[in-house]
């Protein structure tokens, strides 16, 4: 729900979308906040978030991480945008990566 509440303000263009491909966050973020990342990221990438991670606070570490996935939706929406519901689940499964 956080998730949802965050990506409505920041890209509510991108939310709706989402929303019309019946794309429910909890059917992709499940993986990414239960390994926060590091199944989906390259590993420099992974080692620079989990920097970040251990530099926040412990309190607002949860608040982070979300904003960290909102992020990455962001980066993505252009390809996002032109995507159908089966498109937009295995490109937020399978995310390009970068070595």
């Amino acid at each position: 729900a956080f998730l949802d509440d965050v990506l409505s303000v920041v890209d509510p263009e991108l939310r709706s979308h989402l929303r019309e491909r019946d794309v429910r966050t909890v059917h992709f973020s499940f993986r990414w906040m239960s390994c926060l990342l590091v199944r989906d990221l390259p590993l420099h990438g992974a080692i620079r978030l989990f920097d970040a991670y251990l530099s926040e606070d412990p309190d607002g570490l949860e608040s982070f991480h979300v904003y960290c996935c909102v992020a990455l939706l962001h980066m993505f929406r252009k390809e996002l945008l032109h995507m159908d519901n089966e498109g937009i689940m295995v490109f937020l499964t399978h995310l390009p990566r970068e070595e």
